[in-house]
């Protein structure tokens, strides 16, 4: 299950956003988001996020009984934080696969490990389809919701 609420870009532009190519999958959003976190180059990102998908295409494959964290070190080793990150992805997969309607917030009931006001504004404007509603504090994602709300 890969797709379970997530809604595709409207409007079909493409701003640049590296949350645009995974918008089709919740899951996939939010790991990308805890994977490109504090990171600069785009290029590393890029690499290191879709070779970890490669790797680990499920949620199921991150939880799996093989799931090598040696390999993920390997994978994940360039973009830093490799523990935080690793229990991110650990924490979102779990919370994903469990719950019925996946959801995610700031709120305690809503609250993944490492997913932050960053991943909550990415899944409310590229999941939920909130962008016209949604006014973040990140430069990029601000710039996005200004071009949503002025092309309505």
């Amino acid at each position: 299950v890969l797709s379970r609420t997530s809604k595709w870009n409207r409007d079909g532009i493409r701003y640049g956003l590296l949350q645009e190519d995974y918008s089709h999958c919740p899951w996939r959003l939010l790991i990308a988001c805890v994977l490109m976190s504090r990171v600069s180059s785009v290029s590393v990102k890029t690499r290191c996020i879709n070779d970890f998908f490669e790797k680990y295409p499920t949620p199921s494959a991150v939880l799996d009984n093989s799931f090598n964290p040696a390999s993920a070190y390997e994978i994940l080793r360039p973009l830093g934080l490799f523990e935080n990150r690793l229990r991110s992805c650990v924490e979102i997969s779990k919370k994903f696969l469990q719950m019925a309607t996946f959801d995610v917030g700031l709120t305690p009931y809503l609250k993944i490990y490492g997913v932050g006001e960053f991943g909550c504004n990415s899944f409310t404007i590229f999941i939920r389809d909130g962008a016209e509603d949604l006014y973040p504090k990140d430069k990029n994602l601000a710039r996005y919701c200004n071009s949503k709300r002025n092309n309505l």
